[in-house]
């Protein structure tokens, strides 16, 4: 059975959030070893930043293949410096 994960995709800043539902960490780490799972919500994120990535920012490990492409999008960008 399929539980939610909470993910990061390291974009050298804050990252970039996401949940994604697997059997278990090991098929994550197994099909997007450049994602890190959490153990648990950093203590900044509020109640309302989980609940929208919920709605917003839920993918499946065995539907997205393209994934990472999706989360490096999303990455902010370096602005002129």
């Amino acid at each position: 059975m399929k539980r939610r994960f909470l993910v990061r995709y390291d974009d050298g800043g804050e990252g970039v959030w996401a949940y994604l539902t697997a059997e278990n960490r090991t098929e994550i780490y197994m099909r997007f070893p450049e994602l890190e799972v959490a153990d648990r919500p950093p203590a900044w994120m509020a109640k309302g930043l989980l609940d929208r990535l919920e709605r917003e920012m839920t993918f499946d490990v065995d539907g997205d293949r393209d994934l990472l492409v999706r989360l490096r999008g999303l990455a902010p960008r370096p602005g002129p410096g």
